[in-house]
């Protein structure tokens, strides 16, 4: 998987990150500029699939795509989205609690 920041020109509420026409297991990670602590992540936002919070960036790049960490200092959302073995994309989407 590869590694991509992003850089927004004003806060975003609402996210939805998408991957296609990949071949399952691939994944990248994402950091996003995220300023509220208050949100959730669901992954195939359609079926409510709730990612977990983990502790470190480490544990977000070990992990099979089901979580997300946040660095509450410096207001950025990590992601890792991964494409699932019965599938040729993946969906993110970040959303006020």
């Amino acid at each position: 998987g590869r590694s991509y920041g992003l850089g927004l020109t004003a806060p975003a509420s609402t996210a939805r990150i998408q991957l296609r026409e990949a071949a399952p297991g691939y994944s990248v990670m994402l950091s996003v500029p995220y300023s509220s602590a208050s949100f959730r992540v669901v992954r195939d936002y359609w079926s409510g699939d709730l990612l977990v919070p983990v502790n470190s960036l480490t544990e977000l790049q070990a992990s099979s795509g089901d979580s997300y960490f946040y660095d509450a200092g410096a207001q950025v959302l990590h992601l890792k989205p991964v494409v699932r073995e019965d599938r040729a994309w993946a969906h993110l989407k970040v959303e006020p609690a």
